[in-house]
């Protein structure tokens, strides 16, 4: 499964984050701490993935007679990519 795969090599990332941009409260494109780490881009990506996989599943669903289980998926899935972006926001806050 290729969003597994992504999601260990995010923790195996061995560049460090640049201290001298964490004094910041808005990062520009010359000073991000997470500039050129490979596995934060990654992030990145598998977010926008599952963001645009969520928004077709959703369109389909709302018009739908759904099971227990897909009622909870419905639930359980959009608040699941809300943690990844606060993830994403706390790993760019560091």
């Amino acid at each position: 499964m290729q969003v597994g795969l992504h999601v260990v090599r995010w923790f195996e990332d061995p560049m460090p984050i640049q201290s001298d941009s964490k004094d910041s409260a808005v990062f520009m494109p010359d000073n991000e701490p997470y500039l050129g780490r490979a596995t934060v881009l990654q992030f990145d990506q598998i977010i926008l993935t599952i963001l645009k996989c969520n928004q077709s599943t959703a369109q389909r669903t709302h018009g739908m007679q759904l099971s227990d289980m897909q009622q909870m998926a419905c639930v359980v899935i959009p608040q699941s990519v809300s943690l990844a972006l606060s993830i994403r926001e706390l790993v760019r806050a560091t």
